[in-house]
């Protein structure tokens, strides 16, 4: 296939390799050794950098090579004794060789000073401005989430361009070899379209899937923790208080779904989640409850959260025990389901188009046996009479 525009002839293959390269250059730029591609979490730095947004950066080692040093002004990710462990703030200033930090939407600096060990990357500034690209930046989250994501990913835009070439190559060839292809067409068929269905289903569960952390501490007087932006940091709770934090989970796909929640720990018996287990139709959305209630006075805790978004058709015993192993176990298990539900209901029109004249064959032949078996007996026995 040949994509005209203008004077400009484009192989579909070409445009195939093209986004196939780019991907993989993207998984490559946004692991954590080589941070080039960073994601913008929270408000800290807005509008600077947006919430999501995928940040350009350069690794700070690289730049050490070079004689660069960070100075003020400079946008820097780092390592923060926090939560989230991973900072992107400005540098305001320098005590003792340490670097002081602020987010540009943050009322006061950070309270801690930065190490130039600490340091991961900076972020290059074109008049004052990085290089951003708006709602990107989760894309990269969930592919550093879990090397079984990105195994996934990476195995799925690699085997789909081949799988595009090797049917153009056979619908070019001759009469003869497309008909004695078809069988291999429809095989290619079937795999592609199991390849796309469990790859949509992955991503779209994988988005809310995954472990999170729960962070409190509880004391005679309420308080705030460092980092207080992460969505489940209750902060400081008081004694005989509670406090809450929910968590929105949508469903963008065309079947319902079930949002499934679990504590992996819960040594103070002082957390809840309601509710555990929530349907949620199609392009909806539901909303998870988490309550902390301030028992007894304890230091800072932090309690692992498994969430994993799975098929209906799943029993719930089930998917409670494999979310206790690893939330990602359920989500592939539904996307299995996914891809198998769409490409037995192909194979099974292509074969009933084989099959149905056989079937009405069977059928006109078991009437007729019927018939006989009922009125032919009884006339012959008639007839004897």
């Amino acid at each position: 296939m040949i994509l005209f525009k203008g004077n400009i002839r484009i192989k579909k293959e070409h445009v195939v390799n093209t986004i196939t390269l780019a991907m993989v250059i993207l998984v490559l730029l946004s692991g954590p050794t080589v941070p080039f591609l960073i994601r913008g979490q929270g408000y800290s730095m807005y509008p600077t950098i947006t919430h999501d947004s995928l940040v350009v950066a350069v690794p700070f080692h690289i730049l050490r090579v070079f004689g660069y040093e960070p100075k003020d002004g400079d946008i820097i990710v780092f390592k923060a004794p926090a939560v989230p462990p991973v900072w992107c703030h400005r540098i305001v200033g320098r005590i003792n060789g340490a670097y002081v930090t602020k987010g540009d939407n943050n009322p006061v600096p950070d309270p801690f000073l930065v190490e130039k060990k600490d340091v991961l990357a900076v972020v290059p500034q074109i008049f004052g401005k990085p290089i951003t690209i708006p709602k990107v930046g989760f894309l990269v989250g969930l592919l550093n989430s879990n090397p079984l994501i990105t195994t996934l990913f990476v195995l799925g835009i690699v085997v789909i361009p081949y799988v595009i070439q090797y049917r153009h190559s056979i619908e070019s060839s001759s009469k003869e070899e497309r008909d004695n292809g078809k069988k291999s067409i429809r095989f290619v068929f079937i795999v592609a379209l199991i390849i796309v269905a469990f790859t949509l289903s992955f991503f779209t569960a994988a988005v809310h899937s995954g472990f999170t952390h729960i962070f409190y501490q509880v004391d005679d007087a309420e308080g705030m923790l460092v980092g207080n932006g992460h969505p489940l940091n209750f902060g400081v709770v008081k004694v005989n208080t509670e406090a809450t934090r929910n968590v929105t989970i949508r469903n963008g796909g065309f079947l319902p779904v079930v949002a499934y929640v679990t504590l992996m720990k819960n040594p103070y018996h002082d957390v809840e989640v309601c509710p555990t287990r929530i349907i949620i139709l199609p392009f909806s959305e539901a909303t998870i409850q988490f309550r902390v209630y301030g028992k007894n006075v304890h230091e800072m805790t932090v309690l692992p959260v498994a969430i994993s978004v799975t098929s209906i058709l799943l029993p719930a015993e089930v998917v409670f025990y494999l979310l206790r192993i690893h939330p990602f176990i359920p989500v592939i298990v539904h996307s299995l389901l996914s891809a198998a539900i769409p490409s037995i209901t192909f194979i099974t029109i292509n074969n009933w188009r084989n099959f149905s004249p056989h079937f009405h064959i069977l059928i006109q032949r078991s009437l007729s046996s019927t018939v006989n078996f009922l009125f032919v007996k009884k006339r012959t026995g008639t007839l004897k009479k």
